[in-house]
């Protein structure tokens, strides 16, 4: 078994603007720098919230879709469970990243994890055992 503890990364300067910058590295506000080094409050992104739930299958434009980011998410923990057996590790990610962790891990539908809302707290404890 994998002990896995994941913290959403810190706001970016995307996030402030209400964007979701999906794959691509984005330089940390000075709140979001603040933030990394607190694992502190974090700012929530107000403006794919609403229409996230249509992107489950089809891909954001010019990025991923949440399945495609949940298969991702699999291929890593498969690798994770061969390589870390027994181990704690920590994941800092974006919320999609959750999302492929709570269906993987404990097996939520896709869909409901992406519509539900979530409440910030300072980090999740998973149990990864089998994939």
């Amino acid at each position: 078994m994998v002990t896995i503890i994941f913290e959403s990364h810190a706001t970016s300067l995307d996030n402030e603007a209400g964007l979701s910058s999906g794959l691509y590295d984005v330089e940390l506000s000075e709140l979001g720098k603040k933030q990394a080094k607190e694992l502190g409050q974090r700012y929530k992104d107000k403006q794919v919230k609403s229409v996230r739930g249509n992107y489950i299958e089809k891909p954001f434009p010019n990025g991923e879709s949440y399945q495609q980011c949940a298969n991702k998410m699999k291929d890593f923990l498969q690798n994770l469970l061969k390589d870390c057996d027994n181990k704690k590790v920590m994941i800092i990610g974006h919320r999609a990243t959750q999302y492929g962790l709570e269906h993987l891990i404990n097996k939520v539908p896709l869909k409901k994890v992406v519509t539900d809302v979530w409440q910030w707290q300072s980090g999740w404890t998973y149990h990864l055992k089998n994939i």
